[in-house]
Parts: C-alpha cells; structure tokens; sequence
C-alpha cells in the first residue's frame, strides 16, 4: 500500500466516526465511533513517522492502540451490563 491510499483510507474512516459520533444517541456506539477515530488517527501517525530513522514514533502508536484496546474492552464490559439489567427486568416483569 502507498502512503496516499493509507492517508486517504483512515481520512475516510475518520470522517465516518466523526458522523457516527454526532448522530448516534447510544453511548456505546458513540464511544466506539470515537475509537475508531483514535485508530485512524494512529494510522496517520505511522504513515506519518515512517520517513524518520527512529522507532518514537511507532512505539507511540502501540501505546495508544494498547490504551485503545483497554476502552474497548471497558466498553465491552458496560455493555454486558447493560445488557444483564435488561434482561434481569425482562425476566421480572413476567413474574
């Protein structure tokens, strides 16, 4: 792949989570619409760093994606119990 089709890639995916985050009521969806910000927002960063000598600048980038992936995983777990309440109200209401 060439710098241009990286670039232009997660210019698009940012621009659809931008869109995602103001139209989306859901607060889970719109935290991961924000994830997905932050993903293309590394992935220029690494286009980006790659013409220096140095390592920084994709270092940089695992650390965000590392920090990315624990608030996904935070998402996951509201979600899960978000979920377990609707279903433990279902299961109550048919009582």
């Amino acid at each position: 792949m060439t710098y241009g089709t990286v670039i232009v890639t997660s210019t698009v995916v940012f621009l659809v989570s931008l869109l995602g985050v103001f139209r989306q009521t859901s607060i889970i969806k719109t935290l991961i619409a924000i994830e997905l910000m932050i993903l293309a927002s590394v992935a220029n960063f690494c286009i980006f760093s790659g013409n220096s000598k140095g390592t920084e600048g994709h270092f940089v980038a695992v650390l965000i994606t590392l920090i990315s992936g624990v608030t996904a995983s935070v998402l996951y777990a509201i979600y899960a119990s978000q979920k377990r309440k609707e279903d433990m109200e279902l299961l109550t209401e048919n009582d």
